[in-house]
């Protein structure tokens, strides 16, 4: 039968029926999408959420403290260019 399919020798009236089939096949796909109802819209209520208590040091405090360390740490070091005894 495959054969047959491939080589082109079917009659008229069977090719008229395998794309009948193939029309009623893309027809019935289609169409169960098509009468598939409108869009479902779920309303959620925006989640409340809890804001985080704030520290009594934030991100730039510890950044300026870290560069202030760095600084002293810089000004008290006792290494100096001069070489000579």
């Amino acid at each position: 039968m495959l054969s047959r399919l491939l080589s082109h020798d079917l009659p008229r009236s069977r090719w008229l029926a395998l794309i009948l089939v193939a029309i009623v096949l893309a027809l019935a796909l289609t169409a169960s999408a098509a009468f598939a109802g409108g869009p479902v819209v779920v309303a959620e209520e925006p989640a409340v959420v809890a804001a985080a208590p704030a520290s009594s040091i934030g991100t730039a405090g510890i950044i300026a403290g870290l560069a202030g360390l760095a600084l002293i740490a810089a000004l008290s070091s006792d290494s100096s260019d001069d070489t000579t005894n």
